[in-house]
């Protein structure tokens, strides 16, 4: 063996040596309690900008370091998630991170997938308008081996968006046209609820409880609606079956409102430049025969408005 080789060897031995010997060292102190694990204080979320595929969540996550130095070697790194309904919005994670004695602020910026709102969605009808948001950040330390864990406190977004339309208060329905006595008709009861929720639509089931006060049938051969969230258009449709009102007789008219669930991520959009505040908004109209003239009738009494407020990190 060279002299050249041996003396390299010598290095390699003791580099590793020292490398062992400083491992060794590390896990002593941690076993001895000299040096701690990195803990998390508290978090603090915002969302930022938003387009229609996706959302960003900025994140300051508080870090204690109780150790005399700061923790960079072996890496520090921290892990984040979002759920709503244990829906999956978000998750991201930062390596590489030094971070000094004492306490100190990570800045995460986490990207969402605008795809899950309309899984939200559903869940949340489903859910009894109830959405339970986790959030989470877990710290590692590879030099340590350990990892703290950190969540928010459990938070709850409730919302309540048809039952202000359940009502039995009798209102009478003018038809404005010429040769038409008003009032034409009066609706003594509406009601609504949710249908089978899935992710591509939100069916809601809406009947009007329609009373005729005229001495001849009217025939209403059209119900129809359009649904508007923060002002984007949502769906829109009409009843296929005629209803023929008897004289001096009430009738129950059945209106199957569709919310097309896959136009979710505009309306998210325009729902968070609002600080998370929208409006929703279903209109109605009537076409029916009265006497012997065919009219549409706007059912401006009966547009349901009802705002949706969310704000998720409180």
């Amino acid at each position: 063996m060279s002299i050249r080789s041996a003396f390299l060897g010598s290095k390699l031995r003791i580099l590793g040596t020292v490398v062992l010997a400083f491992v060794v060292a590390i896990g002593a102190a941690y076993a001895g309690g000299i040096i701690g694990a990195p803990s998390v204080n508290g978090m603090e979320n915002s969302f930022g900008t938003v387009n229609q595929s996706t959302t960003v969540i900025e994140t300051n996550v508080s870090v204690n370091n109780p150790n005399p130095i700061g923790i960079s070697l072996g890496g520090v790194g921290v892990n984040y998630t979002v759920d709503m309904n244990e829906v999956r919005m978000a998750a991201g994670d930062k390596k590489g991170i030094s971070i000094g004695k004492g306490n100190s602020t990570i800045t995460l910026r986490t990207l969402m997938d605008n795809q899950q709102i309309p899984v939200w969605w559903a869940s949340h009808l489903q859910n009894d308008e109830r959405t339970d948001v986790g959030v989470t950040a877990t710290v590692k330390s590879s030099t340590l081996g350990q990892s703290y864990t950190t969540s928010l406190p459990p938070r709850t977004i409730e919302t309540d968006l048809l039952s202000s339309f359940n009502s039995t208060e009798t209102r009478p329905v003018d038809a404005d046209q010429p040769l038409v006595q008003d009032p034409v008709l009066y609706v003594n009861e509406t009601a609504a609820s949710w249908g089978d929720v899935t992710a591509t639509e939100t069916p809601t089931e809406m009947t009007f409880t329609v009373y005729n006060p005229k001495d001849y049938p009217i025939t209403v051969s059209e119900l129809g609606y359009n649904v508007t969230m923060a002002g984007v258009d949502m769906g829109d449709g009409a009843t296929e079956d005629p209803y023929v009102l008897e004289p001096n007789s009430e009738e129950t008219i059945e209106a199957n409102v569709v919310i097309d669930n896959t136009r979710l991520d505009q309306w998210w959009v325009s729902h968070l430049n609002n600080d998370q505040s929208s409006m929703l908004r279903i209109s109605f109209y009537a076409q029916a025969s009265v006497g012997s003239q065919t009219v549409r009738i706007p059912l401006d009494a009966f547009t349901h408005e009802e705002e949706i407020e969310t704000n998720i990190f409180g």
